[in-house]
């Protein structure tokens, strides 16, 4: 892979940053979404890994957003959305993409969105969260 140059590393970040703990109904109204998907597809470029956090109002909004951000960063689904226990009730899903594995809880937070935690060795500069981002950025685009 190619090494990761500072300038467009550090435009991604700070589009991103944006979005950090954002009030939803803020971060939606001014949104370049394709923006949004072309700076988070970077930095996951360069991460070793990541862990995807959802934050939705049921288990299949979460899960459905969690299957369109895996599909668009270019990682293996390891569930059947149709076969998720249906929780009809805010959830928190932790996805962790080293090990494939997730787990969901009740979620009693305001925010709704995915944070992806990117993490590298090689390219430190790459380190951090970022979101809350649309739970929708990736629907229709794998």
């Amino acid at each position: 892979m190619a090494e990761p140059t500072p300038e467009p590393i550090a435009a991604a970040q700070a589009l991103l940053n944006q979005y950090v703990c954002t009030e939803p109904e803020i971060a939606a109204l001014d949104i370049d979404q394709n923006e949004v998907r072309q700076a988070t597809l970077l930095l996951v470029s360069f991460a070793d890994y990541c862990n995807i956090g959802i934050c939705a109002d049921n288990s299949h909004q979460g899960f459905r957003a969690l299957r369109e951000y895996l599909l668009a960063l270019d990682y293996e689904v390891p569930f059947v959305l149709e076969e998720i226990p249906e929780k009809n009730e805010p959830v928190y899903i932790k996805f962790n993409a080293r090990n494939s594995t997730y787990y969901q809880e009740r979620y009693t937070g305001a925010y709704r969105g995915v944070l992806i935690s990117c993490l590298s060795d090689q390219h430190e500069q790459i380190n951090g969260t970022y979101g809350h981002l649309p739970l929708a950025l990736f629907m229709g685009e794998s």
